[in-house]
């Protein structure tokens, strides 16, 4: 289910993906429908934000995080 943690993420995350439109992409995975997903990635709390860069993790975040802290590690992985 959800919890209030992500759902304070979620107008953020909308938000990055406005910003960052065209230079990456921002999506949503219900890890409840998707266990073999979450399981792979080994996320066990949420809101988890895993940034990719071909194909690859390249960071992950864990739990809620103001959005500058978001927008540096997306900058990051844009660098």
């Amino acid at each position: 289910g959800l919890n209030s943690p992500f759902i304070m993420a979620a107008p953020v995350l909308e938000e990055l993906a406005d910003e960052y439109a065209g230079r990456m992409t921002i999506a949503k995975l219900d890890v409840d429908q998707n266990g073999e997903v979450a399981a792979k990635y080994g996320i066990m709390a949420i809101p988890n934000l895993i940034i990719f860069k071909n194909g690859q993790p390249l960071s992950q975040i864990v739990g809620y995080k103001p959005k500058a802290e978001l927008k540096r590690a997306l900058d990051a992985a844009l660098g």
